[in-house]
């Protein structure tokens, strides 16, 4: 008996030492599982981190997808781009033209009213032409005049020198019939000297009239001496009377002359200065039509001027436009290629990246799949742990308490 309960105690005691024992595992395997539970909220922490980066690695491959996309539309957005500078060119070279076309319309606009101009100033100048034709023909006239005049101008001074040599001879005619006038008088009074004579010789005469038979040849021969005498008389006063007549009749003659040149004379200077004064209003107005030629002709050469002013400044223009658009164009050209050579750049290394990536999560995943079969094979092991401890109860119950033999402690691994 004694026997028997010392090795029931005996038994008891290494069921305690076990049971201790199994609490002590126990509570091992409890700090183990609290050391592997802290471990799995690390690694879910971790994976949740993980995760988080993989959502945020996967942001960003969507972004950088986005962005490829993008890249891949700069193409289409290059050919957009592209359409739109040929449209912006093709409307500029439509405003061009159009600017030209206005322009040519206002140039034939100017042209036409020009013309209009110059028909009327060409309406204008039929009479200008008219009346130069007339100033030409005055012109002529007026040198005929002058001509005729040079030519009266020459032979007045022969008229002076004859109307002098006139005035001479009138003056000597004057000063003849003066002194015929004297001898005349001087004739008349020695004819009246001699009539006296005669009448005392007749006196006489009658008185001697018997004497006179004897005288009567005397006295014829008197006779026919105042005969004569007075038909030298006559004839001198027919003569003195005729010359009168012609002198007055020169006289007259040549002052008729006179009146008629100096009537022709004041004719001519009158038509002179009208004509002179048609010529200065011709030569005003062809002044003023070669004034106002010079205005038209000047804005001709002005909206010339200008037209090719606004032609330069166009050409100057497009010629800008298209160095500053071939130059913002190799900008372009040049930021897009770098844009290009960047993102090939950003793009091989977001493939590394990505590839790194890939194998971490490739390494995560694996880890993750090796931690799941051990948390799993630590759990079965753990679930059979109070199965084998039964057991091992079950079996030391019914094992022979006579019997030394102890059961088999079962080793645990620790992993």
């Amino acid at each position: 008996m004694a026997k028997t309960r010392t090795q029931e105690q005996d038994q008891l005691e290494q069921l305690r030492n076990r049971l201790d024992w199994m609490d002590e595992e126990r509570l091992k395997n409890g700090r183990r599982m609290v050391q592997l539970e802290q471990r799995l909220t690390a690694w879910e922490r971790e994976l949740e981190n993980r995760e988080k980066h993989i959502k945020d690695v996967e942001s960003k491959l969507t972004k950088m997808t986005l962005q490829l996309g993008r890249v891949s539309n700069l193409d289409s957005q290059l050919e957009l781009f592209k359409d739109e500078l040929v449209k912006m060119i093709e409307q500029y070279d439509q405003r061009r033209i159009e600017g030209y076309q206005e322009l040519d319309k206002l140039r034939r606009i100017e042209h036409e009213v020009q013309q209009r101009d110059i028909a009327d100033i060409r309406k204008e100048l039929t009479p200008i032409s008219r009346m130069e034709n007339e100033l030409k023909l005055r012109e002529s006239e007026d040198e005929r005049i002058a001509k005729m005049t040079s030519i009266l101008q020459n032979q007045i001074p022969p008229i002076k020198n004859e109307i002098e040599t006139w005035k001479q001879d009138l003056k000597f005619i004057e000063e003849s019939e003066r002194s015929n006038a004297s001898t005349i008088a001087e004739m008349q009074a020695s004819i009246h000297e001699h009539v006296k004579k005669l009448e005392s010789i007749e006196t006489r005469l009658d008185i001697t009239n018997h004497s006179l038979s004897k005288v009567q040849v005397t006295t014829q021969e008197v006779d026919d001496g105042i005969s004569e005498v007075q038909h030298q008389i006559n004839q001198w006063s027919n003569q003195v009377l005729v010359g009168e007549q012609q002198r007055n009749k020169r006289i007259t003659e040549w002052e008729s002359v006179i009146e008629n040149i100096m009537a022709s004379m004041e004719k001519y200077a009158d038509e002179w200065v009208k004509y002179s004064n048609q010529y200065k209003e011709a030569k005003t107005t062809l002044e003023a039509i070669a004034e106002w030629q010079q205005r038209v002709e000047k804005q001709q050469r002005e909206a010339a001027e200008l037209a090719r002013i606004e032609a330069n400044q166009m050409r100057s223009r497009w010629d800008k436009f298209a160095k500053e658009n071939e130059k913002r164009w190799t900008n372009y050209v040049v930021e897009q290629e770098q844009l290009w050579a960047g993102s090939n750049r950003r793009e091989k290394q977001l493939q590394e990246r990505l590839l790194e990536l890939d194998e971490l999560i490739e390494g995560i995943k694996q880890d993750k799949d090796t931690l799941w079969r051990v948390q799993n094979a630590q759990g079965e092991a753990m679930k059979k742990w109070p199965r084998i401890w039964l057991e091992e109860v079950e079996k030391a119950k019914t094992l022979n308490p006579n019997s030394r033999r102890q059961p088999d402690l079962v080793s645990v691994r620790e992993e």
